[in-house]
């Protein structure tokens, strides 16, 4: 809970230097924006990586580990690829943030494929 405490508190301050650095120094803008990106990233990464280690003391312990593991990959492709897309275009770059959209979901995509696959198989099997 403390950690919501400290991104709201960090965007709050981050919104108002903001408007002062578009002002002022507008060229410095994108610059700041992924300084507090970064400052972000590292205030969560501690809950991040507790997490991460609880949900693989499940994997290899069952057969559940080919099914979860891809799925966890697809959450943390599609999110990270979003994100870039979003910075992109909010940057200015649509065309980038477009492309980097489609390449999340052809990452995803190929990431699955083997969990596809042996959905296809089962059921043909089952036919």
């Amino acid at each position: 809970m403390e950690n919501i405490y400290k991104i709201i508190m960090i965007i709050s301050v981050s919104v108002v230097i903001l408007g002062f650095v578009k002002e002022k120094i507008p060229d410095f803008e994108a610059v700041f924006i992924i300084a507090v990106i970064s400052l972000l990233c590292l205030t969560i990464f501690p809950s991040v990586a507790d997490m991460m280690g609880k949900i693989s003391r499940y994997f290899g312990k069952s057969e559940s580990e080919k099914f979860i593991l891809p799925v966890v990959k697809v959450l943390g492709i599609t999110t990270v690829m979003k994100i870039i897309s979003d910075i992109c275009v909010d940057s200015g770059a649509k065309a980038i943030g477009h492309i980097a959209d489609i390449i999340g979901v052809l990452c995803a995509l190929t990431s699955v494929m083997p969990l596809i696959t042996s959905l296809v198989e089962n059921i043909g099997n089952i036919i």
